[in-house]
């Protein structure tokens, strides 16, 4: 059961993607404004990862090839990285009378532009500005979180304490998953961000 899953979660992560998909495009009026940020980004992000790991697939190589992460079995890691993903958006889906939940993805969004403008292009070593994920992130996840803001914020859906816990839950989690990825490793976690600093602002490979 435990290969099957690890094996098969991408593709549950695609299924689960679809069916927010269809119940999105049924429900949208019956739905609040979070609801369909934390939605619409679901659905983004589930692209994302498509682009990502399998069209054309090879960010997540690309990462730890650069920062030097010594795991060679990434399938668990993967999984994990699903299961903050279905954290992140769907779970806020259930929860609409919690606007900073909802909102929470919108962080990511960010987050997900910035890296694949700088990171993840810095990290590429072929003459091509792009890197797998860069056309999601710019084309969907972009507009999506301008929109997204745009949505919070002239409704005024959040308060200023709001945005602090919207933050808190994404980034929280986030950071716990990633320290435990790396102690999995048995990489010391000063030295995987000691490696991303330096591929981020070091001098840049060819």
């Amino acid at each position: 059961m435990k290969d099957f899953i690890l094996k098969n979660q991408f593709w549950g992560m695609m299924i689960l993607g679809v069916g927010v998909a269809v119940w999105t495009l049924c429900c949208w009026s019956k739905m609040g404004p979070t609801q369909h940020i934390a939605a619409l980004f679901f659905i983004a992000i589930t692209l994302h990862c498509v682009e990502e790991m399998k069209l054309p697939g090879g960010f997540v190589d690309m990462v730890v090839k650069f920062v030097g992460f010594p795991i060679m079995d990434m399938r668990f890691p993967k999984l994990l990285l699903s299961l903050l993903v279905i954290y992140m958006a769907f779970v806020p889906l259930f929860f609409p009378h919690v606007a900073w939940m909802g909102a929470a993805p919108l962080y990511l969004g960010v987050v997900e532009v910035v890296a694949h403008l700088l990171a993840a292009a810095r990290m590429n070593s072929r003459k091509v500005f792009y890197s797998p994920g860069m056309v999601t992130a710019l084309v969907i996840m972009l507009p999506l979180t301008i929109w997204g803001f745009y949505t919070v914020i002239s409704q005024h859906l959040l308060s200023g304490l709001d945005w602090l816990w919207a933050f808190l839950y994404l980034f929280i989690p986030l950071i716990i998953t990633q320290r435990f990825v790396v102690k999995m490793s048995g990489m010391p976690y000063r030295e995987f961000v000691g490696n991303a600093v330096k591929t981020l602002f070091g001098k840049k490979n060819v």
